[in-house]
């Protein structure tokens, strides 16, 4: 009984004790820390990227908008991005058509002989007759010598039997003095520009320019002299002979348009179209610039002529006619660090307003992306109108290649280029749909694989080389 009495005596005392160590705090021992308690891990804050801006848009005889192909970029990569950039005429009220200052600068050397001379000056009495007393009109005929068949002359009644009597008598001889033309031309022209907001050259040619200036370069330059006065350059390219990368450079730098003919017998239309073309025009000159953000590459202008400038990049473009819509096409390499807005480039567009006594004009506008960490909302933010007219433009750019390659003689790096080509436009379809500019394009191209596949050196293989150059040229 005693032992019994014991046992719960200590269970007691124990039990007493147990409930005191859960009431009084434990007491640390000599140099030790009190138990911390455990701090919990913080919820991330989710990273806030604004929405990037939709496309800018800004401008007034000639309005410019620009947007991105990718609104969106992944943070810590470099993405290829594509620029498009719209520049668009306003459709200006058809009225008394504005007087112009015209000089034909026409090749008459020993291979115009025949059908193309007779053709050429069919066409050169049809533009003559299209003229009236307002207009001037001039005439520069080359062989291995330049005479200034017809001096700077108003178009009256009288003017004009003169002039048609003077291209009657056009003879083929000699050479190519092509640079010879285009400076008796330009003479021509400039001593009358100050009376006139349009002025214009439109040379002629069926060959290789082998006497005065022959350097691409050198006649580019001239060219580039011609626009720096004010003034614009047309180039046609008759036959198969003439160098066309040479006659195509004179057109860009002129700031006029290129015509390839395979034969004279549409040299009337050309002749027609150029000045319909001049008379309607509304902005001379223009010329984008795009200023990209530090670290944004311009990697390459589609199908326009571009150079650096300091940091940005100059585009020269044709002049602009009423309601004439041009797309540039810029491939950018955008490196995104850290998550937020960033803009991309500042894209600028300047110009004479030929409405307006060609007045200056100017209009610039910037273009932005969202960098975020988010790949999946990177990889499928794209912007498909955008995208479909990049994918356009690079197709075209293979085409322009497979043409020069294949003028000359490289045929498998010409068949490589068209591959590649209507692989970008049959990829551009399953994307972005079909359309009538992918169709077309694959058509051309098709032509041109007919073409290549004739005899090495046979006049097939160049006239296709050259169709596929002018309508990638159309095209853009």
């Amino acid at each position: 009984m005693k032992k019994t009495a014991l046992v719960f005596g200590l269970a007691g005392v124990l039990g007493l004790v147990a409930l005191l160590l859960t009431l009084v705090p434990l007491i640390p021992r000599p140099g030790t820390s009190p138990l911390a308690t455990p701090t919990p891990t913080p919820t991330p804050t989710p990273i806030q990227v604004s929405p990037p801006p939709g496309p800018q848009t800004g401008g007034d005889i000639l309005k410019l908008t620009a947007s991105l192909s990718d609104p969106y970029v992944l943070a810590g990569s470099t993405r290829e991005v594509f620029l498009r950039a719209d520049v668009e005429a306003a459709r200006v009220a058809s009225g008394e058509r504005a007087p112009i200052n015209l000089a034909l600068v026409l090749d008459r050397s020993g291979s115009m002989a025949g059908e193309k001379i007779s053709q050429a000056r069919r066409a050169a009495r049809q533009l003559v007759q299209q003229l009236d007393e307002r207009d001037r009109f001039s005439l520069v005929t080359f062989g291995s010598d330049v005479t200034t068949l017809i001096s700077s002359t108003l178009a009256t009644a009288g003017a004009k039997e003169r002039m048609l009597a003077s291209i009657e008598g056009i003879a083929e001889l000699g050479g190519t003095n092509l640079s010879g033309a285009l400076e008796a031309g330009l003479a021509e022209v400039v001593a009358y520009r100050s009376q006139y907001n349009l002025s214009r050259i439109v040379l002629l040619s069926d060959g290789q320019a082998n006497e005065g200036i022959t350097s691409p370069a050198g006649l580019a330059a001239l060219a580039r002299r011609v626009s720096s006065q004010g003034l614009t350059l047309s180039s046609i390219g008759v036959g198969l002979d003439f160098n066309e990368s040479v006659m195509e450079a004179l057109s860009e730098h002129g700031g006029g348009s290129y015509h390839f003919l395979n034969d004279a017998e549409q040299l009337a239309g050309i002749f027609a179209g150029e000045l319909k073309q001049a008379v309607a025009t509304v902005a001379v000159g223009p010329a984008l610039t795009i200023t990209p953000s530090p670290g944004v590459t311009v990697a390459e202008v589609y199908a326009y002529l571009w150079e650096p400038q300091g940091a940005a990049t100059s585009v020269r473009l044709p002049d602009f006619t009423s309601g004439q819509t041009r797309k540039i096409v810029v491939r950018l390499l955008v490196p995104a660090s850290s998550p937020g807005n960033l803009e991309v480039a500042r894209v600028g567009l300047s110009y004479l307003d030929v409405t307006r006594n060609r007045a200056p004009g100017s209009v610039q506008v910037a273009v932005s992306a969202a960098v975020t960490p988010d790949s999946t909302l990177a990889a499928n933010s794209r912007n498909k109108d955008v995208a479909a007219v990049a994918a356009h433009a690079t197709a075209l750019q293979s085409l322009r290649k497979a043409s020069l390659s294949a003028q000359e003689g490289r045929r498998d790096e010409a068949e490589t280029n068209l591959r590649q080509a209507q692989k970008v436009l049959q990829q551009a379809q399953s994307d972005y749909g079909k359309n009538a500019e992918y169709d077309q394009a694959l058509g051309e191209a098709q032509a041109f694989e007919g073409a290549l596949a004739a005899p090495a050196g046979s006049s097939a293989v160049n006239a296709g080389a050259k169709r596929i150059h002018a309508f990638s040229n159309s095209a853009r």
